[in-house]
């Protein structure tokens, strides 16, 4: 009779287990790796583009101008302008309008204007949007915030 050494089924058994756990959690992390690249609101980063003039205030029709652009990995699928109002308190300070075809994918940009009655005290806030597992999530920690007291909104020339 020879005498032959392998492992027993139990350490073997152990082995797969420990090579399958670390696999899995190799996949897990480059498939997380892949969604915050491509996919959720840590992939945006949106801007009032650097041009003189991409953000200022039409006197003569109340409107406020505005060129954005899209420098994150994700296309924004729109875009929601919000107002607040800081002379005003209850419903009437705040309001948010859905900017119609403001879809901007990476690198683009997005050129519109809005209605809006410039008061004293203001804050502007554009808030994207994204689609993402098959729904819309708003995307409000990548806002862009526009607040009179710190910034100026010039008029168009």
């Amino acid at each position: 009779m020879v005498n032959k050494k392998a492992i027993s089924p139990l350490i073997a058994t152990l082995l797969l287990i420990a090579f399958t756990v670390a696999l899995g959690v190799m996949i897990m992390n480059f498939g997380k790796n892949l969604l915050n690249d491509y996919g959720g609101c840590d992939s945006i980063d949106i801007a009032i583009d650097e041009i003189q003039n991409s953000l200022c205030y039409k006197e003569e029709s109340s409107e406020i101008a505005f060129t954005i652009i899209n420098k994150g990995k994700t296309e924004v699928s729109s875009l929601t302008f919000q107002t607040i109002n800081t002379q005003l308190t209850g419903q009437d300070r705040f309001k948010e309008f859905n900017l119609p075809n403001s879809k901007i994918a990476p690198g683009a940009y997005h050129v519109g204007t809005h209605p809006y009655i410039k008061p004293e005290g203001f804050v502007i806030k554009f808030i994207p949007k994204i689609t993402f597992n098959n729904g819309e999530q708003i995307c409000p920690d990548q806002a862009i915030e526009i607040n009179s007291l710190t910034e100026d909104v010039p008029a168009c020339p």
